[in-house]
């Protein structure tokens, strides 16, 4: 076993970029979660047509989402530590 006692070594520290960047891509992640829920609170407001069109769109947006999420993971696990 090496020599990881189960602390972070000091000199790993992320990029001020990646930081940055993660940051943007946070809020982006927190506007579409806001969308998400205003479009999920009203899927059965209208026709089946209009529910239809919520319900892609819906889908859309927690493709978005997630995908975001993931390249914000991707980022913390390549540009700093991850546990």
């Amino acid at each position: 076993m090496g020599k990881w006692r189960g602390r972070m070594p000091e000199s790993v520290k992320a990029a001020p970029a990646a930081i940055g960047v993660s940051i943007g891509l946070g809020v982006l992640a927190l506007l579409f979660w806001a969308l998400v829920l205003a479009t999920l609170a009203d899927l059965a407001g209208s026709d089946a047509a209009g529910n239809a069109h919520a319900q892609a769109y819906a889908a859309i947006e927690i493709f978005i989402l997630w995908g975001l999420l993931a390249v914000i993971a991707i980022i913390a696990g390549v540009k700093s530590a991850m546990a």
